[in-house]
């Protein structure tokens, strides 16, 4: 899988082992998927991760896009679990 800043997910998975800082890399970040279905108004909007976790797991979840923006999220970026909530 590459990734859009050039990192694959080897060299992704390296970095994250090296730094104890973080416990995760983004490996896809995008629009969450409601479906066919709106989302009620007064949800907040999300986005979908596809995370990366030092022990080599990938976790798919939806968050807040105010979490990513705070996080300053992206493809390739470091960051913790604990963040996010």
């Amino acid at each position: 899988m590459g990734l859009t800043n050039g990192l694959n997910r080897e060299e992704l998975l390296s970095r994250l082992r090296e730094d104890s800082r973080y416990d995760a890399a983004v490996l896809r970040i995008a629009e969450a998927d409601y479906g066919c279905e709106e989302p009620p108004e007064d949800a907040p909007e999300l986005v979908w991760l596809l995370a990366l976790r030092a022990d080599g797991q990938e976790r798919s979840m939806e968050i807040p896009a105010s979490a990513a923006d705070a996080l300053s999220l992206s493809e390739g970026k470091l960051f913790r679990l604990a963040d996010l909530k």
